[in-house]
């Protein structure tokens, strides 16, 4: 498993990370909301457990934005996640 780098966005409640893809580094926010919607049930979790709990999703989620926003920045909102 490659390394998370990550940190939470003390401005928003939301998560900071990165998304390496062709050798190049995207920097990504996913919102506290957004962080609830990934996973309902366990919307009470903190951020940081729900991030870790479902970051290959978010990362999956990033990676499809990247690719058709041609973005360097990504914001993940809780309408960018699949249901």
């Amino acid at each position: 498993m490659k390394n998370l780098k990550y940190s939470i966005n003390s401005e928003n409640g939301g998560i900071n990370f990165i998304v390496e893809l062709n050798n190049k580094e995207y920097g990504c926010l996913v919102s506290q909301e957004a962080l609830q919607d990934i996973d309902p049930i366990n919307r009470m979790e903190n951020i940081e457990k729900q991030f870790i709990s479902n970051r290959n999703i978010l990362e999956d989620i990033a990676i499809d934005m990247i690719l058709n926003q041609k973005k360097d920045k990504i914001y993940i909102t809780s309408s960018d996640i699949k249901k």
